[in-house]
């Protein structure tokens, strides 16, 4: 274990410890019939040596043994698991026979992403090109350590790059549109990875906005004020919400694992009065609540590390939009006067995306960056937009 974190150490020497590391180190391969109640020890290593690093990104491969719950160390909550997807002759997706698949710890979604590869276990549609032409999770990592180097060469941070990777993911066979469900999840994760052109677009027609929050600390609320340009009001939009919160975590915890976590919300205030003077985006998937309202109630706990949220909006219907970052609630296990080591600071990591619904609805980037103008809020472009964040205490 030590020369494992040592090999990882050498290989960034030379990145300022910034970079991708690609791992198909899978330890495991008994059959699982349920999901393993706790992350591996292996897992928490590679998660505390991500929290450790200042710009260091982990990959690996979900696993080979075809059964519910990552093979470790994929299952650490920071490190990207990667499984595989297959066509079948009726042009319907399925995840390989062999690719491990669900079980992520306090709701996480796992694999994060998925990687069209052969499966030789069921026919194949050979009509359909695979991204690699292999069998075997282990051909799938590289495919988004590629796509995560990429980002990084780009100058995105690495919290920025997976991010932007899950943001722009989409379900096999469906489109940015499509807002999965708790099935879709547990096979394909947030979905196939995108290409780079996707999230490093130069698109005027929607406007993508990246917001990070370096110190979201206990009982403070950021809260980002959208201003909606009046020339899209008669127009309809869908919006798509990702937030990472990079959080500690502990191996003693078991289903209590993850340190804190921080709510994230886009509040679109209505226009007009109804039975709620607001509307919050709705998180992924559409069956969300089921599931999640239960780990609640057993757990405490609500939000996964990494999540998403989507639906479609008419402009027209709202006033303002507000980005919500908080309050951090802590585990008892993690209270200063328990664990003094831990760090009390958390860095949460958002990108928000307006894609526009109507074919003739004018290009939102311009649109939105006319507005910012008009109500002085700073902004870079082309897509790191710097807002004034009020606090509430």
């Amino acid at each position: 274990l030590a020369s494992w974190r040592s090999s990882i150490t050498e290989a960034t020497l030379d990145g300022d410890d910034r970079g991708v590391v690609n791992l198909s180190a899978n330890v495991e391969s008994a059959t699982r019939s349920m999901p393993a109640s706790e992350v591996s020890f292996l897992g928490e290593t590679l998660d505390e040596q991500s929290l450790d690093s200042d710009d260091l990104l982990i990959v690996n491969s979900a696993g080979n043994g075809g059964c519910i719950g990552m093979n470790p160390p994929a299952d650490g909550i920071h490190v990207i698991s990667v499984g595989a997807v297959a066509r079948t002759p009726d042009g319907s997706y399925e995840r390989c026979g062999y690719s491990c698949y669900g079980g992520g710890i306090a709701h996480n979604v796992k694999p994060t992403l998925v990687v069209p590869l052969k499966d030789g276990s069921q026919p194949a549609d050979d009509s359909w090109r695979t991204q690699v032409d292999d069998e075997g999770t282990s051909f799938a990592a590289p495919v988004v350590s590629r796509l995560a180097s990429n980002l990084l060469h780009r100058h995105y941070r690495r919290d920025e790059a997976l991010v932007l990777m899950v943001h722009n993911a989409v379900q096999p066979g469906r489109d940015i549109f499509h807002q999965p469900t708790m099935a879709e999840f547990e096979k394909f994760g947030f979905g196939l990875p995108p290409p780079l052109e996707v999230c490093n677009s130069s698109d005027m027609s929607r406007f993508t906005l990246l917001y990070k929050e370096p110190k979201a600390r206990k009982g403070m609320i950021r809260y980002l004020k959208l201003p909606i340009p009046e020339e899209l009001e008669p127009y309809g939009a869908f919006i798509r919400l990702t937030a990472y919160t990079r959080a500690p975590v502990s191996a003693l915890a078991g289903e209590e694992y993850v340190a804190c976590e921080v709510p994230t919300k886009l509040r679109m205030i209505r226009r007009k009065k109804q039975s709620t003077a607001h509307l919050d985006l709705p998180p992924e998937p559409a069956d969300f609540a089921q599931r999640y309202e239960s780990h609640r109630i057993r757990y405490g706990w609500k939000w996964s590390v990494l999540r998403r949220f989507s639906k479609e909006i008419r402009f027209k219907d709202f006033k303002e939009f507000e980005l919500r970052v908080g309050p951090v609630t802590w585990r008892d296990w993690a209270a200063p006067e328990q664990s003094p080591t831990i760090h009390r600071d958390v860095e949460v990591q958002c990108a928000l995306t307006f894609y526009p619904l109507d074919a003739k609805s004018p290009g939102f980037f311009d649109r939105f960056q006319s507005a910012f103008a008009r109500g002085k809020i700073a902004y870079e472009v082309p897509i790191e937009v710097g807002l004034k964040a009020e606090v509430e205490m």
